[in-house]
């Protein structure tokens, strides 16, 4: 029986998406989790995978299309299936000629499209074009800094926000009304940690440097694991936990806010990490996220590159916590009756109320310190 590819739902106001090419043909053979084709979002260009293995019998939305979330992308099955697929499908929207994502880009930079010449399939203009065109910056650092410049006023006097803008604010209020949000902080002795990170860089070949960002993910799934309830998606009557830890990465972007994930950190050494993190960076900023990028269990937000003492962040619904870092400081403190200085970071953990109460936050808290502090724990 023919089975349909559909246009997945990426993150919680996704309404639609465009194709933007087919990597496999019809009649290809296509193995479960393969990529297929390229699809653009709100907020980046996404891989597709195949749901099922098969043959790829019938391609029904085209490159350029604007599909809804659940519509219908394509057939799956095997020759046999292929007389009952026809006749299903409602053509969709064709796109605009400037991708949205681009469009999007161009608005915030006070670029007029039209002045563009597109290199995408039939002269469409991409993101990579308005890029190029305002000079904005292609690569992220490994610390998943991606600086951009103040956004200004037009000439009316407005900061259009966008599609994807206004999603933002649809969802982080929403979030605000709905999640009974409690933060909790701890402040942490970095010292021993940064001497980790040193030993290691220093060792170390090639161009992956160990980030302070890096030793953040590693100790939280390190706690994530020993306090699974915090890896968790809050489903109105229960919990679910996730069998891995996907820890999301707060990055800003000119056009927003996202949070894509690092998947399966458990499985990862600190040295995995740091090549994980600068190759999701660099997707981000690129709009290359794959699908399964948008699967956060946990998140963190580090403004620490910024000189920030703490803050709190907003829980990305549904999962239950947010952890939010500040800058690691030389700070006075007192151990054993004496006054020395520490290198100190203040960590926030958000929690939603409904889901987890505040021993379990100190528990956990509790825990991520203690890896932090203890560096041989980290090297795992």
């Amino acid at each position: 029986m023919a089975q349909p590819v559909t246009m997945p739902k990426m993150g919680f106001d996704m309404l639609e998406g465009t194709i933007v090419r087919w990597l496999k043909h019809e009649g290809d053979s296509v193995a479960i989790g393969e990529v297929i084709a390229e699809i653009e979002t709100d907020k980046a260009i996404v891989e597709l995978e195949s749901p099922a293995a098969g043959t790829l019998l019938a391609i029904i939305a085209q490159q350029g299309d604007l599909v809804p979330v659940n519509g219908l992308l394509a057939h799956l099955g095997n020759g046999s299936d292929a007389d009952s697929i026809f006749g299903t499908f409602e053509p969709s929207r064709p796109a605009p000629r400037v991708s949205p994502v681009a469009q999007r880009i161009a608005i915030e930079r006070n670029l007029d499209t039209a002045l563009l010449t597109g290199t995408g399939p039939g002269g469409r203009i991409t993101t990579g074009d308005v890029l190029a065109a305002t000079a904005y910056p292609n690569k992220a650092s490994n610390s998943l800094r991606t600086g951009y410049p103040p956004r200004t006023p037009d000439l009316n006097g407005n900061i259009i926000l966008g599609p994807m803008g206004e999603a933002i604010a649809r969802r982080t209020q929403a979030t605000i009304r709905d999640v009974p949000h409690v933060h909790f902080n701890v402040a942490i002795n970095m010292t021993a940690a940064l001497e980790l990170r040193r030993v290691i860089n220093h060792s170390q070949t090639g161009t992956i440097r160990i980030s302070v960002n890096d030793i953040i993910i590693k100790a939280a799934t390190l706690a994530l694991l020993k306090y699974p309830v915090f890896n968790s998606t809050f489903e109105g009557d229960h919990l679910c936990v996730h069998p891995h830890v996907n820890i999301g990465i707060a990055i800003a972007l000119p056009r927003g806010l996202i949070v894509p994930a690092i998947l399966n950190c458990e499985l990862q050494s600190l040295r995995d990490i740091a090549e994980s993190s600068k190759g999701l960076a660099l997707r981000a900023v690129s709009g290359t996220l794959r699908q399964a990028e948008y699967s956060g269990t946990f998140s963190i937000s580090n403004l620490g590159m910024y000189g920030i003492d703490s803050f709190t962040s907003i829980i990305v619904a549904p999962q239950v916590a947010v952890l939010s870092l500040s800058s690691v400081k030389p700070t006075p403190v007192v151990a054993k009756n004496e006054i020395v200085i520490q290198q100190t970071l203040t960590a926030t953990l958000g929690i939603d109320h409904r889901a987890v109460n505040g021993a379990e936050a100190a528990q956990f808290l509790s825990e991520f310190k203690r890896v932090l502090e203890e560096p041989s724990l980290l090297s795992a």
